[in-house]
């Protein structure tokens, strides 16, 4: 099991995650997408991503009603950097959309750090436009010729909520190193 969405309120059929996937999913690189007909913040469903391994599962789109539209029920298709889609109902016309998704608005969009300091031995990265369920990796290296897998984790968070976010890297910062490089990575 890759992901068991959570149960949505009975009045409202709300929930963080999306409900009632009513298609089957596409695979984009190590990536599956799908969507929800229900669930999500407004109770109009998700266009939701998980990794193949289970992990980092994220709402990709949360739908809201109204021009947007609601429900989502067809499968996707995706060409490029987009996936595109359809829902069944809302819209200007009450009857659906057709929707897609751009580059960026796929998997977890990059965040804007705000600032970068030290505090003692510790990192500390001030960021906002960080995702709900989003991981953000901080990585580092005393040799920027290294390719980032053999950069060394100081640390992983997986956001709880969207916006603004504060990771602190624990004994990050160390004086007898002459110089370290740092890199935030969103998967």
């Amino acid at each position: 099991m890759l992901h068991t969405f959570t149960a949505t309120d009975p009045d409202t059929l709300t929930n963080f995650d999306g409900a009632n996937p009513p298609v089957g999913l596409i695979l984009a690189g190590n990536t599956l997408y799908g969507v929800t007909a229900f669930g999500g913040s407004k109770g109009a469903g998700t266009v939701f991503a998980v990794e193949t391994s289970g992990t980092n599962f994220t709402v990709v789109h949360d739908f809201t009603g109204g021009s947007g539209g609601a429900e989502p029920s067809g499968a996707l298709s995706v060409a490029g950097e987009s996936l595109f889609g359809t829902t069944e109902t809302e819209g200007s016309g009450g009857a659906g959309t057709v929707f897609g998704l751009v580059a960026g608005s796929i998997g977890v969009s990059p965040p804007d750090i705000i600032s970068v300091s030290s505090s003692g031995t510790n990192l500390v990265i001030d960021a906002n436009n960080g995702q709900s369920g989003g991981t953000y990796k901080t990585l580092m290296t005393t040799n920027l010729a290294l390719p980032l897998n053999k950069w060394t984790p100081v640390a992983t968070n997986i956001l709880g909520a969207s916006g603004d976010f504060t990771i602190i890297a624990t004994n990050a910062v160390s004086p007898k190193v002459p110089q370290r490089f740092y890199i935030l990575e969103t998967q």
